[in-house]
């Protein structure tokens, strides 16, 4: 092991807790002084990446998304379900169109590769998104459903997209060794990936129905007990490795997806205290200092030039209004 991580555990908790206490104080979201925290680690290399701290960082958003899962109330669910389509769908398209148009700027690249930067901006930090509306107290309800299912989706969206663009499916998937079972020769990363997405709701759903009975059953037995922690944080990581290593989705989706099956359950406030519990005080701290601790400075300054400055400026803009004016919209014709 490398006890130098014990180190920089010990400085991200103190600091990103500090700095979040600091932005609260001042009206701003707690996760926002996580990230700052994390970029000045970063950049004055107090802290380096390490596989440690990327291995925190990744139970921390699976653990986000598993009670962000188990906090769906089904019934917004079913009533915003058509909004969040129409809140989706423009929340991709629009910021693909401010991507491919802003990717101008720079000189030398093929159509292919300018619609390559309208791909990035469709997708959205899941992670960040929750863990703001759980901290102000609108993550249940009309608005917070709507907002994390089509945060959800349009992730599910970008991976397809993706897959279109890069002609790759992991040959570990599902889709991708039955595929090899009919010997076929041909490339279809682009259909193995939408297979790969529907096998995984449909043989997640079905297998999840059987899990939220067993979850009922068990809370009605042995109620307020450590098991039901225990077991459904293991349903929520054996999700989370299904879905990345079997569908070639994020771990994220399936974490959020096992946090579904469990909820509406008289045990699941008390399983959600417990795992939220866990998250706050170790694995999201280190999530949220992560995404600018391990950003490639060195990289950054040696390929200065005015050019990618002028890209990355109007890059970020592009990102928020591209958002802000297509989910936006959409929401307004939903009569939000």
């Amino acid at each position: 092991m490398n006890f130098r991580f014990l180190l920089d555990f010990a400085i991200i908790l103190l600091t990103t807790k500090f700095a979040g206490v600091g932005c609260k104080k001042i009206g701003l979201p707690q996760v926002l002084g996580s990230l700052i925290v994390g970029v000045i680690l970063g950049v004055t290399k107090i802290v380096r990446s390490s596989s440690e701290l990327s291995l925190f960082s990744e139970i921390g958003v699976i653990l986000i998304m598993f009670t962000a899962g188990m906090e769906t109330n089904f019934e917004e669910l079913r009533k915003n379900a058509v909004p969040s389509i129409i809140i989706t769908s423009l929340g991709v398209i629009v910021p693909f169109l401010f991507g491919f148009g802003v990717a101008f700027i720079l000189p030398d690249l093929t159509i292919k590769m300018r619609m390559f930067y309208g791909v990035i901006l469709m997708a959205t930090s899941v992670g960040i998104t929750v863990a703001t509306l759980k901290e102000i107290g609108v993550l249940k309800g009309k608005v917070g459903s709507s907002v994390v299912t089509a945060a959800v989706l349009d992730d599910i969206i970008g991976v397809i997209v993706l897959a279109f663009f890069t002609a790759e499916a992991g040959e570990n998937t599902l889709a991708s060794k039955i595929f090899a079972l009919f010997n076929s020769a041909q490339d279809y990363s682009g259909l193995k990936v939408v297979i790969n997405v529907l096998l995984f709701f449909i043989l997640g759903i079905g297998l999840g129905v059987g899990i939220h009975y067993l979850f009922r059953f068990m809370s009605k037995r042995w109620p307020h007990t450590r098991r039901l922690s225990i077991f459904s944080l293991g349903i929520g990581v054996f999700y989370a490795w299904a879905a990345e290593e079997l569908f070639g989705i994020a771990a994220i989706t399936g974490a959020f997806l096992a946090g579904m099956m469990i909820a509406r359950s008289s045990q699941t406030q008390y399983v959600e205290r417990r795992v939220d519990m866990a998250a706050y005080m170790i694995f999201s701290p280190m999530f949220f200092a992560n995404i600018g601790i391990s950003l490639p400075y060195d990289t950054i300054v040696s390929s200065f030039s005015w050019t990618i400055v002028l890209f990355s400026i109007a890059f970020i803009f592009a990102g928020l209004l591209s958002k802000f004016l297509g989910a936006g919209v959409g929401a307004l014709l939903c009569k939000y």
